[in-house]
């Protein structure tokens, strides 16, 4: 996965929770609308190169495997802006 500026992916641990984000002190300094927002093109970005994998071959397992970690990156930050919302009050 990608490093970025937004978060941090920490990986499961004993108690069976999967991977997740960490919100990066730089995204914790943003003003909540402002990080939301960051968030949101970061994941519409994500969506877009999972989007690239429909015109390659996935029965090569390198494509398949790069379609993986980009999914569950996608995952994790969709999870990230939901608790980001459910904390702050809002949702959409």
């Amino acid at each position: 996965m990608e490093t970025n500026k937004l978060y941090t992916v920490v990986t499961g641990d004993e108690s069976g929770e999967g991977a997740k984000a960490e919100p990066s002190e730089y995204f914790l300094k943003l003003a909540p609308e402002e990080a939301i927002a960051a968030l949101e093109a970061h994941i519409k970005s994500l969506e877009d190169r999972l989007a690239e994998f429909t015109k390659v071959d996935l029965q090569v397992r390198e494509n398949l495997d790069k379609a993986r970690s980009v999914s569950l990156e996608l995952e994790i930050a969709q999870d990230l802006l939901r608790r980001f919302k459910k904390g702050r009050g809002t949702s959409d």
